[in-house]
């Protein structure tokens, strides 16, 4: 068990790539619309993306649902999360997610849709540059959550 470079051409990712690995680098090769269920279920820890370009994914929809032994994800610094348009039970069921960093997230968002539902241990999200409108799906977003600091949810 260690750590794992991932290049990945298509933006589609099997949980046999990651079996037994901790830590994910992810580096697309190639323009991906959407990441709906790419990290689904996978028993990692910890993932890298902060080399990957979002500009064209418009759907984050169950990326990172019932990765339940996942501590943390780096998305990087850098703006490349501009065409995206739902994050429909993104981190759903992330029972081992403690805090989570969502500043480079600068879009305005149509589904916020259980994001965080039934992430137990989360305590702190940054979500501090996401838009919404008035049409703006926000059912559940925080459902299941104990404890929980928000920073500058809008």
């Amino acid at each position: 068990m260690g750590s794992l470079n991932f290049n990945c051409a298509n933006g589609n990712m099997m949980a046999a790539d990651f079996q037994g690995e901790t830590t994910i680098t992810i580096d697309f090769q190639e323009t991906i619309k959407t990441c709906k269920n790419m990290f689904n279920s996978l028993y990692v820890t910890s993932i890298d993306l902060s080399q990957a370009d979002f500009s064209s994914v418009s759907d984050l929809t169950d990326m990172f649902k019932n990765c339940l032994l996942l501590t943390s994800v780096n998305f990087g610094s850098f703006n490349t999360f501009i065409s995206t348009k739902t994050t429909e039970r993104m981190f759903q069921s992330c029972t081992s997610l403690e805090s989570i960093d969502l500043s480079s997230f600068n879009f305005t968002i149509n589904n916020l849709n259980n994001m965080f539902d039934g992430c137990s241990n989360l305590k702190s999200i940054d979500i501090s540059n996401i838009k919404t409108t008035e049409n703006t799906n926000t059912t559940s977003v925080f459902s299941k959550l104990f404890e929980i600091t928000i920073f500058e949810y809008i």
